[in-house]
């Protein structure tokens, strides 16, 4: 190694109470290139060393206040880094044996007769520390080196388990063909993706200016779903969602469908992590757009199922809704209720039956499903609703529409009422009890009948109704 060129990046302090020694040391190490301090008193240079501490101290045997020997401990006990020389004359041998042993890293003899000798056994030391000094900056780098690729792996293997459960969540999505059914999946699902973090949906309801909180975490259902949230010009988004749901710092992003907003995403926490912002991007891009194509395509094959008189979903169309619908309560543990409608003239003029078809529709839930069922008949499909509830709408709905004809020569109606679970074990068993409470009217002249259980019917799950 050429230490020659590196001279300059070691500093040396040197003590001795003989100037001549002081300053001929001094002067060839500064010659030579080193940083050079010299002292006479031991107690100055440590304390230069405490405040700067040196590469290399070199000491003579006997200072102005204490010995070479002494300052080499203490300067030892300051910093063990520190390398220390002592300049002992032969007869000192003793003396400089005992310095070895306490930590000195080299002696220089007295006399000096050639300076070289001096500079080479400096060179020597400070060629020992430079070493150590690297080895140790190596050494540090590899730690670092592993512990960045530790980190490295560890990243790696959350990006790629993330990227692996948002391609699970995007396949199941593309399985769905309901947008409603989509959003639920959608919502239910990203729990799994993102964990520990809560994920909500507030649709908008444009006519009220009001959200209201269609999906939950699974813990805070009871507790949020169901909440309607009014809007307020001087009330902001972020404010509403910090009251109602209690988060400090949580993220939202708007669900569009035809380019109108329907509702709301709300994430517990800010999408800060560059993976979970990544992953979380991909799954909404991909929900966003195959929402607005499910929702497109249903329009379509709403158009196509639509009663050419009234306006009213057609019975091909009622019957695909029925599956699906039975399907989700029995799912979700929900009642399912059904009203088949009867109006009682033979002969109903078109306009009639298009007044009779708005009013039901008017009168009837978003979520409702009404279709002209045959030439008399209309059925009203109503998730989420006990017998006891539909019964109540039944008659509410009856009383209306006498209300608007009582002036006219218009059809009064009928209703009977069915539910699943407790009234029916499936589709076509909820159409035959409606269709059976509609016949016991005529027993009992009422103009709406509630089907009876059948003897010995065991419901899949039990309601909890509304009276």
């Amino acid at each position: 190694m050429e230490f020659t060129k590196i001279r300059n990046s070691f500093s040396i302090y040197v003590v001795d109470s003989e100037l001549t020694y002081l300053d001929t040391i001094g002067e060839a190490l500064k010659g030579s290139g080193y940083h050079v301090e010299t002292f006479l008193k031991g107690e100055d240079a440590i304390e230069q060393i405490k405040a700067h501490p040196p590469h290399i101290v070199i000491a003579g045997t006997y200072l102005m206040g204490m010995t070479g020997l002494q300052l080499i401990r203490q300067v030892k006990a300051l910093s063990p880094e520190i390398q220390s020389i002592i300049v002992a004359n032969y007869a000192e041998t003793d003396l400089a044996l005992e310095a070895l042993h306490a930590g000195a890293a080299h002696r220089i003899h007295k006399p000096i007769n050639d300076i070289a000798e001096v500079i080479s056994v400096v060179d020597q030391v400070a060629e020992k520390r430079y070493l150590e000094m690297t080895n140790e900056d190596l050494y540090m780098r590899l730690v670092a080196g592993k512990e960045t690729h530790r980190r490295l792996r560890k990243r790696l293997v959350y990006e790629r388990q993330s990227l692996q459960k948002s391609l699970e969540l995007v396949r199941k999505l593309r399985e769905i063909n309901d947008p409603q059914e989509l959003l639920n999946r959608f919502v239910r699902e990203m729990g799994q993706v993102f964990e520990n973090i809560e994920v909500s949906f507030v649709r908008f309801l444009p006519l009220q200016q009001q959200l209201i909180v269609t999906h939950a975490p699974a813990n805070r259902e009871k507790e949020l779903k169901g909440v309607q949230i009014g809007l307020h010009e001087e009330v902001t988004l972020d404010e509403l969602i910090s009251t109602t749901f209690g988060y400090r710092c949580a993220s939202h992003f708007a669900v569009l469908a035809k380019d109108q907003v329907i509702g709301y995403l709300i994430m517990e926490r800010p999408m800060n992590d560059p993976v979970l912002r990544n992953t979380f991007e991909y799954i909404y891009e991909t929900l966003q757009l195959m929402y607005d194509r499910l929702v497109h395509k249903k329009e379509a094959h709403e158009f196509k199922n639509r009663d050419d008189v009234t306006g009213l979903f057609d019975r091909r169309h009622f019957e695909s809704q029925m599956a699906i619908e039975m399907s989700r309560a029995r799912r979700l543990e929900k009642p399912l209720s059904l009203l088949l409608i009867r109006y009682d003239k033979e002969e109903l003029p078109q306009e009639e039956l298009k007044k009779l078809g708005i009013i039901i529709t008017k009168t009837s839930r978003v979520t409702d499903i009404v279709c002209r069922y045959s030439q008399k008949e209309i059925v009203v499909l109503l998730p989420h609703t006990d017998r006891f509830g539909a019964a109540i709408k039944a008659e509410k709905l009856r009383r209306h529409i006498e209300k608007l004809n009582q002036h006219e020569e218009a059809a009064t109606i009928c209703i009977g009422v069915s539910e699943y679970p407790t009234l029916t074990m499936d589709a076509e068993g909820l159409i035959q009890s409606a269709d059976s409470a509609l016949m016991s009217i005529r027993k009992i002249k009422n103009k709406v009948c509630l089907s009876a259980a059948p003897n010995q019917h065991e419901p899949d799950f039990t309601v909890e109704t509304s009276v």
